[in-house]
């Protein structure tokens, strides 16, 4: 995925098929699907990599449901929650594509 990614695919998808022509013979000249193609799409993970942001917002503490609301409803993440006074510095990590108009949202 990351190569074809690379390559310029925006949105590349991954099958897999089948290698042996006589899979339906069950096994009697090979068993490469059951053996190693099956186990390999159970281990495999399906991962979005995209640049994120980490964003630290520090608001009074009767705000701080607004601050956690900025980043989960822009796919962020709330990493930590700090409080320091009458102020809580709230910590996450949001993908940077979500990020446009975030200062002024605040």
């Amino acid at each position: 995925h990351r190569s074809a990614v690379q390559w310029g695919l925006a949105a590349p998808r991954i099958a897999v098929a089948g290698l042996n022509p006589h899979a339906g013979e069950e096994g009697a000249f090979g068993d490469e699907e059951a053996r190693v193609i099956t186990p390999a799409i159970l281990m495999a993970k399906d991962v979005v990599l995209e640049p994120m942001q980490k964003v630290f917002i520090s608001v009074p503490q009767s705000l701080m449901g607004s601050a956690t609301q900025q980043i989960q409803g822009r796919r962020g993440q709330i990493l930590d929650i700090d409080s320091e006074g009458d102020t809580v510095v709230v910590v996450g990590k949001t993908p940077v594509a979500e990020m446009f108009g975030f200062a002024g949202d605040l």
